[in-house]
């Protein structure tokens, strides 16, 4: 999956807030696990709530279905102070197109997001795959939680009661 345009290889990487930072590397860490194991890798998000943080995968028959998936659920998520959304696919670069895992997200209100990624070669008969070693700062990617309030201007009442739940992931932070 990589049909997505992004603003992408700026020379500066611009100051994100703790929590995104840690939600767009905790969610590339997973699928370069995935990956590393042999597994496909399905788009899926993470969204941060409260203290707590829930993955869900958006399968589709395209990109757009993916894509499309992961923005209704991300910018309905009333109370999450942050997301996700990561996926497999490539990016440019002076050298030509380059595989690469891709997590994008955003926080609520901003007018942008930001997207991040771990380039990989693949390489030998078995599809050996190499990770660069650090995550690299791709440029900006669309917000789906653009329309969203700050999480602390939710009531619990308007917050889903799957995400008032105890926490699908544990250790998050």
């Amino acid at each position: 999956m990589a049909d997505r345009d992004l603003d992408n290889w700026t020379s500066e990487v611009p100051e994100l807030p703790e929590t995104l930072e840690n939600v767009l590397l905790f969610a590339l860490d997973e699928a370069k696990e995935k990956m590393a194991q042999g597994a496909d890798i399905i788009p899926f998000t993470c969204l941060v709530v409260k203290d707590s943080l829930f993955i869900e995968n958006h399968p589709g028959e395209t990109s757009e279905d993916c894509f499309a998936h992961a923005r209704h659920t991300v910018q309905n998520a009333r109370g999450a102070v942050a997301y996700a959304l990561c996926y497999d696919g490539y990016v440019e670069t002076d050298a030509g197109e380059v595989d690469a895992l891709i997590a994008e997200g955003g926080v609520p209100g901003a007018d942008e997001g930001h997207a991040v990624g771990y380039l990989y070669t693949v390489s030998g008969d078995e599809g050996n795959v190499t990770f660069e070693d650090e995550a690299a700062y791709i440029g900006e990617a669309p917000n789906f939680m653009v329309a969203l309030k700050d999480a602390d201007e939710y009531a619990d009442e308007d917050i889903e009661e799957c995400y008032l739940a105890e926490p699908e992931v544990e250790g998050f932070r």
